[in-house]
């Protein structure tokens, strides 16, 4: 659903230190949220009404995400962009589930062919140290898979499931620190809890709690995103109901709900 990063030198050490043989400390912050509860939502589908401007060219796009949540103790999801003119771009992910939330198995980008990471996973690794290697089809070199690890699509799951389990311990100017795999790396993203917003789409008025994504110095793009409470079978999840995705140069894309989902 996203591109770029936000990293701390620390934090990139983590990720590029053991990529060159030499073991680097993993942020506790990291480690601290890789622990945390987290509760999957049940399956969903949310559709988007999409606008945004590229080399101050506006245009107009729709996107879905489909959540399959299994039961099962593993998962499926699918994020589509469809636009005039230039298709369809799904991200693919898929793994399973446990008590800290989503642990992704494979992520896959398809667009003009398909590029994935793969999660390949040390047995009974400890959470304080690198979990195996995230692998890449597009031949770019293997990096430490740390723990918490998400892909890019799988991410914005994984904080609707941390929410889900308490919300109370995300207060506003908190932070969210997990590494998330994009098709040829896997940086890490830092999000700052804001304080909650009024949000409207899908035809209705939402007290959303806004996330924003903390860049570091070089980094040209910040993600935003506004999470509002949604009732199923009697109990309360959050879902994304806007999301935007501006860049320094001026380029952004803000993605608007268009209807909640039925509980």
């Amino acid at each position: 659903m996203a591109s770029g990063s936000a990293t701390t030198p620390a934090a990139s050490a983590a990720v590029a230190g053991s990529a060159a043989g030499t073991p680097a400390p993993i942020p506790a912050e990291l480690i601290a949220l890789s622990r945390a509860p987290a509760k999957a939502p049940p399956s969903f589908t949310l559709e988007y009404d999409m606008q945004g401007e590229a080399k101050k060219l506006k245009y107009h796009a729709s996107g879905t995400l489909q959540w399959t949540n299994h039961g099962d103790q593993s998962y499926q999801m699918a994020y589509t962009i469809s636009a005039f003119l230039v298709g369809k771009r799904t991200q693919v992910s898929q793994g399973t589930l446990g008590p800290n939330g989503l642990r992704p198995d494979r992520f896959a980008d398809q667009w003009r062919g398909e590029k994935a990471a793969s999660f390949a996973r040390t047995p009974d690794a400890s959470t304080d140290v690198a979990q195996g290697q995230i692998q890449f089809s597009a031949g770019n070199p293997e990096v430490p898979l740390l723990p918490g690890a998400q892909d890019q699509v799988s991410m914005f799951v994984q904080l609707l499931a941390l929410f889900n389990a308490d919300a109370g311990r995300y207060p506003p100017g908190s932070t969210l620190l997990l590494q998330a795999a994009g098709p040829r790396n896997a940086p890490l993203f830092r999000f700052r809890v804001d304080p909650e917003e009024t949000v409207h789409a899908g035809g209705q008025e939402h007290h959303a709690i806004k996330l924003t994504q903390v860049r570091s110095a070089g980094q040209n793009k910040r993600i935003e995103m506004w999470l509002a409470p949604w009732s199923s079978s009697g109990q309360t999840h959050y879902l994304p109901v806007r999301m935007r995705i501006s860049e320094d140069n001026g380029n952004f894309v803000e993605q608007t709900l268009k209807r909640m989902p039925k509980g």
